[in-house]
């Protein structure tokens, strides 16, 4: 069976795309910054490849896992991750993991596997404790 563990992907697409799409320019990333728009995930992206009924081999599964860091738990390499955090918590209220909205990771064809309080986005590829999660489901 061959299954897919996504690990923090915003399968809803994030507020910061929209807030911050000026700084897509700067940084190259202007496609990047428009494809990870809410709209365009919601509206396109999950209309048009559906997690609900994808072909996996053997029967495999999508299984998501997410991160919900808090204020200065969230850092990153430079700050980007508090910045991100501050912006989601008090500008759309809600719980995230520096650039992930909580409510953005679930999808619907997919099993929520788990949540990790007080990892941010970065610690999701870093910590053995998601990896041995994820490796748990992929065997």
């Amino acid at each position: 069976m061959v299954s897919l563990v996504t690990l923090g992907t915003p399968n809803q697409g994030s507020e910061l795309a929209d807030d911050y799409n000026w700084a897509g320019y700067f940084i190259g990333a202007t496609a990047a910054m428009r494809d990870l728009r809410p709209s365009f995930v919601r509206n396109t992206f999950n209309k048009r490849y559906p997690a609900k009924g994808a072909l996996l081999a053997n029967g495999g599964r999508i299984y998501t896992i997410r991160g919900d860091c808090d204020g200065w738990d969230c850092w990153g390499w430079g700050g980007e991750l508090a910045l991100g955090w501050e912006t989601l918590r008090w500008i759309h209220w809600g719980d995230n993991d520096g650039l992930v909205p909580n409510n953005a990771v679930k999808i619907t064809g997919a099993i929520h596997l788990a949540d990790f309080r007080s990892y941010d986005h970065m610690d999701l590829v870093r910590k053995s404790s998601v990896a041995k999660k994820a490796a748990s489901v992929l065997k």
